[in-house]
């Protein structure tokens, strides 16, 4: 059997499993720019009572955003979800409680796969840090002053910083 497209629903209170998810099933993945899934997506899940813990790894090929060259790049996930029957119920945590708990609302029948594909487009949205990127990064030997003078002359120099000022008060 392919646990990789079963609805967390279906998954039972106190069992583990694990599998592949081959790339071509990453549907939303498959369809973005910038993005390749190499190899299979490994994933191995355990669920107990109203928690399921779901981790991923698989190797991705991006478009790094900064020098637009391909990168291959390895890409691991270990993510705690809290499940919940009805999207209020989750909503309604995430407002009570701030822990390491992602939510699921049960009646949005999210699966295996579609939870790992959230988890790598979520990623990709990230800036990539690479070897060979020809953007220098941020200079350490700006002083704080020459950053005051710089965002000084920013905010005269930007029309919306006074409304931005206004707003601070």
């Amino acid at each position: 059997m392919n646990y990789s497209n079963t609805a967390v629903k279906k998954i039972k209170p106190k069992t583990s499993h694990s599998g592949l998810v081959e790339p071509i099933e990453f549907t939303r993945v498959n369809n973005m720019e910038g993005i390749e899934v190499i190899t299979p997506g490994k994933w191995s899940y355990t669920r107990n009572k109203n928690v399921l813990v779901l981790e991923g790894n698989i190797k991705l090929e991006i478009l790094c955003t900064r020098c637009l060259s391909l990168v291959n790049k390895n890409f691991g996930f270990n993510k705690s979800y809290k499940i919940f029957e009805k999207s209020i119920q989750a909503n309604n945590y995430i407002t009570e409680f701030s822990d390491e708990y992602e939510t699921i609302a049960l009646e949005e029948d999210p699966s295996i796969v579609s939870l790992f594909e959230d988890e790598i487009l979520f990623e990709s949205s990230k800036i990539i840090d690479h070897k060979g990127c020809t953007l220098p990064k941020r200079n350490p030997s700006m002083d704080e002053s020459n950053i005051g003078r710089k965002l000084k002359k920013s905010v005269n120099s930007n029309p919306f910083a006074k409304l931005k000022e206004k707003f601070r008060r």
